[in-house]
């Protein structure tokens, strides 16, 4: 079992403590066309309540709103078709495995959204660096990416008009933990204008600290030109440089002779909303967009000196929740109508 299929497997199979876990594909198109989000999801509530399973998908076609297609299913986890000590698992019509995914989803206006795609072989990215990260009960929610960088290959279909995906620019990614931050920012991109080799992920998480509060976590990687930057130091974890806003993420992480400053930003049409729901019932209103904006430095940390500029245009994921639920998207699943198991 390789890497990639490792960092694939169930991790809260057992549903024995309350838990949230995410298995998650993308794909990049500035137009749009070919671009997808799509999401496997187990929740184990607290209190004795019901575990459940869900599939997620969206298409966000730029400025575009009324063409957007956002569905997503919600099952009992007892009816999940879990693979036997492999990667992935099956929920009504869709399923996933390392490398792989498909299914189809209907949305509250009869539109169908369906894809078969498969991905390139690609190295995985760790945003923690230990690996004692991934096993300790701190941090207490975990992300890994095995398809770092890859190409998706296949098909998506929108009402049955078929779209063919040959080559776009993918990713896929898996975290799980004990629930969901409160506030939180992550962003990836491997579509950057004029370096198609580089690859950026990041995050910055409110966590529960015990006595030290609910503390702002963050990290970062970028890999460019055969290197890769690192800043998820101690330094890194704590910087206070860090704004989440209605539609943006923006950053300054330092660590050894570098620093990376920059932000991540979508148009407000660009985004689908989604209620993610906590074990104790809890509900987070997310905001996800595979089609936002970086504009990012790698400088020396000494002088200030620019070493790289990256940019892209609608060729990053961006994914925000606030507390405050503030942000003002279409809101495609409403909260009337979230559980199909209700």
């Amino acid at each position: 079992m390789d890497d990639r299929e490792r960092r694939n497997l169930v991790m809260t199979k057992d549903a024995s403590a309350p838990s949230v876990e995410s298995f998650f594909f993308k794909t990049a198109d500035p137009s749009g066309a070919t671009s997808i989000w799509v999401k496997f999801t187990l929740l184990t509530p607290a209190g004795g309540r019901p575990a459940t399973a869900g599939v997620w998908a969206t298409r966000v076609v730029p400025n575009r709103p009324e063409r957007c297609v956002a569905a997503r299913i919600i099952v009992p986890r007892s009816e999940v078709r879990f693979e036997n000590g492999r990667a992935g698992f099956a929920i009504g019509d869709s399923a996933f495995g390392a490398g792989w995914t498909r299914g189809q989803l209907t949305d509250l206006f009869g539109r169908t959204l369906a894809w078969d795609l498969k991905l390139d072989d690609a190295d995985p990215l760790f945003l923690f660096s230990k690996a004692w990260m991934y096993d300790a009960k701190i941090p207490r929610f975990k992300t890994a990416t095995p398809y770092a960088d890859t190409r998706a290959h296949g098909t998506i279909a929108v009402d049955g008009t078929e779209i063919k995906v040959n080559g776009a620019r993918a990713m896929q990614g898996h975290n799980w933990g004990a629930e969901h931050s409160e506030e939180y920012a992550w962003a990836h991109c491997n579509r950057f204008d004029d370096h198609p080799n580089t690859v950026f992920e990041g995050f910055s998480a409110r966590v529960p600290a015990g006595p030290f509060g609910k503390p702002m976590i963050s990290t970062a990687v970028l890999r460019h030109e055969d290197r890769t930057y690192r800043f998820d130091g101690w330094k890194s974890l704590r910087t206070r440089d860090i704004a989440i806003n209605r539609h943006s993420w923006s950053f300054t992480f330092r660590q050894g002779p570098y620093a990376l400053s920059g932000m991540v930003i979508a148009h407000r049409h660009d985004f689908a909303g989604l209620f993610y729901t906590n074990p104790d019932g809890a509900e987070r209103l997310c905001v996800n967009s595979n089609l936002a904006n970086i504009n990012m430095e790698l400088l020396d940390a000494a002088t200030g000196d620019r070493i790289i500029k990256l940019t892209t245009n609608r060729g990053a994921m961006l994914e925000l929740i606030s507390p405050e639920n503030w942000h003002d998207v279409c809101v495609y699943v409403p909260a009337e109508a979230r559980d199909s198991s209700s």
